[in-house]
């Protein structure tokens, strides 16, 4: 059952949301922004510009996923005539650049 509800979440999780969940990770939802993650991709800098908050969004969706993947395999699982059991499970994860966001303290 937890792997249907799994591939089955209509919505999308943000890290600074769920991290914001234990007060121990406000220094790291600070860093979290366009400086640090300029360091591994310097393209966010350069369209986005310094100090911008960043944001990860995870999707387990089928739709949210087609919708920017048309030809991706629909998550689900199958079990096949010697009861094997297959999953597919797609996860797509957006990188969110604002500045509209709130601050956590």
């Amino acid at each position: 059952m937890f792997i249907l509800d799994l591939v089955l979440v209509d919505k999308s999780f943000s890290m600074r949301d769920v991290m914001s969940m234990k007060a121990e990770m406000i220094p790291y939802i600070e860093q979290m922004n366009t400086n640090n993650i300029g360091l591994l991709l310097p393209e966010i800098l350069e369209e986005f510009g310094a100090n911008k908050k960043v944001d990860l969004m995870f999707t387990t969706s089928h739709a949210l996923i087609a919708a920017k993947l048309p030809d991706v395999k629909t998550s689900g699982f199958q079990m096949d005539k010697n009861g094997n059991f297959r999953f597919v499970v797609n996860i797509g994860v957006e990188i969110a650049v604002e500045s509209g966001f709130k601050q956590y303290e």
